[in-house]
This record gives structure tokens, sequence and C-alpha cells, in this order.
């Protein structure tokens, strides 16, 4: 919300055909409020509580978009998990951080850590925030979007909590 980014991840099976041409031509015509960053198509056959893909196809721009909480910036891909109310996340996240008090000598652990937006605006008030995630791809860009804000006292790892 706070950039205006938008990406968008149409799911479906390889037993339907998309004509991806005719698609990206009519998001693009919508009036949308904020700019697509990304169009992209996904291919899944299983079954799933969560979005997945055997295969996917980015149509229109790159593969992420940038999102900004409480001064940070995230880098957030389709499959990498991110609140999508970006005004109401920050005064959650202010919330949580003003209810852990003086962390500054303790370690956070970030359960289900997602991109690791929560750890990330908790690193400045731990001695060291250590994320751990099931999917490969939100940890890749947790480690990524550490890296971006500049913050040294964030791990983040792929495993089954």
């Amino acid at each position: 919300e706070k950039t205006g980014e938008i990406l968008i991840n149409l799911i479906t099976t390889s037993q339907s055909t998309l004509n991806e041409k005719e698609f990206v031509e009519l998001i693009l015509a919508m009036n949308l409020e904020g700019k697509v960053k990304c169009i992209a198509h996904s291919i899944f056959d299983g079954v799933a509580d969560a979005a997945k893909a055997d295969s996917m196809k980015v149509l229109y721009g790159n593969d992420q978009i940038t999102e900004e909480l409480l001064g940070l910036k995230f880098n957030i891909s389709s499959f990498s998990f991110f609140q999508t109310n970006s005004l109401g996340a920050e005064k959650l996240y202010l919330i949580v951080r003003d209810f852990i008090g003086n962390t500054k000598d303790k370690v956070i652990f970030d359960l289900y850590s997602g991109t690791g937006t929560i750890g990330q605006i908790l690193a400045s008030a731990a001695k060291k925030v250590i994320g751990i995630e099931i999917v490969e791809e939100a940890v890749e860009k947790a480690n990524e979007n550490a890296k971006l804000n500049n913050l040294n006292n964030c791990t983040f790892i792929a495993g089954d909590v």
C-alpha cells in the first residue's frame, strides 16, 4: 500500500489454457490504485491450503515488488508470505514492539517468519533475530531483505517449526 506496487499471479491447473497476451492487456487496462509491477501465471495441479506452483512464468515486469513498513523495505515475490494490509500491519507490529519491552541483550526467535518482516522490525530492539520458515523462497527473501535494510543481526533459516 505504501509504495503502490502491485503483483498479480494467476494460479491455474495445467488443464486450463490462458491467453497470456490478452490477460496482461486486460490487467493493464484496468483503472487500479497503484502501479502493476508484475503479472505472472502459475500452474499447480495439486491440492493445497496455500498458494503453490509447479511452474511460474512472469508475463509482465519482474518477479517481485517492494513494500515499505516502518521505514524498512521488503522485496516480496509471489510465494513469500507478506501481510497485504501494510497500514494495519504497521499498527500491529508497533504494538508487538512495545509489548516485548527491553530485549537489547536477548535473542528473538521469529517462528513462521515468512519474508522476515516482524523479525526485522524488532531487530533494532534485539541482540539477534533468528527467523525460521518452511518456505525456502520466503527465507531467501528474508535474508535479502535483512541485507537490503542493513540488519546484520538477523539470520533466517529454512526449517519446520
